[in-house]
């Protein structure tokens, strides 16, 4: 199995998770903005109203200013947590092209083995086919059957059909059908 899609899915959950605490941070930021709005349109209307009509009292305006001080901290928390989210985003970002970049060598890797291998089997289907099909049946037959088929299927269709035929039955009928599955697929 390739890691490709683990590390898809990796960087899918990683994206996911801080998209949702940005909003989150939005939405408080939001509604702390709106808070504080309320509270300063107030505070102005209280000054502008004739102080023997107002019912707002000097406690009443501390604790409103508290309020708003505590919104105005806040408000920082949120921009402080705001700019670490944004360093920790380019730190994941960086992670991600790097595990990309080994992913690409290792994939790069993983092609030239195979073709090492493709080519091997080549190689030793040549070797096979100049043998006398009585004798390759022989040596094929004590090959793992996956094995079998892989030589069997890059040798020219006559000769391995006499060597098949020169196989056990049952040991040809297996690697046919792996032969068969490996052409469908």
């Amino acid at each position: 199995m390739k890691p490709k899609p683990l590390y898809v899915l990796a960087i899918v959950f990683v994206i996911s998770f801080l998209g949702r605490i940005i909003v989150f941070a939005e939405d408080l930021n939001a509604i702390s903005g709106e808070q504080v709005k309320t509270a300063e349109t107030t505070l102005l209307n209280v000054d502008s109203v004739d102080p023997g009509k107002s019912c707002i009292t000097g406690e009443l305006a501390q604790s409103v200013a508290k309020r708003i001080d505590q919104l105005d901290r806040q408000s920082e928390a949120i921009s402080n947590r705001e700019i670490e989210l944004r360093t920790y985003e380019k730190q994941i970002e960086k992670r991600i092209n790097q595990l990309e970049a080994v992913n690409s060598a290792f994939e790069a890797k993983v092609d030239k083995v195979q073709a090492a291998q493709k080519s091997d089997i080549a190689r030793l289907a040549l070797i096979y086919e100049g043998m006398k099909p009585a004798q390759a049946s022989q040596i094929i037959e004590k090959m793992d059957p996956k094995f079998a088929a892989g030589i069997l299927a890059s040798i020219s269709s006559e000769q391995a059909a006499q060597i098949i035929a020169a196989m056990d039955t049952e040991k040809a009928y297996l690697v046919s059908v792996l032969i068969a599955n490996n052409n469908i697929n």
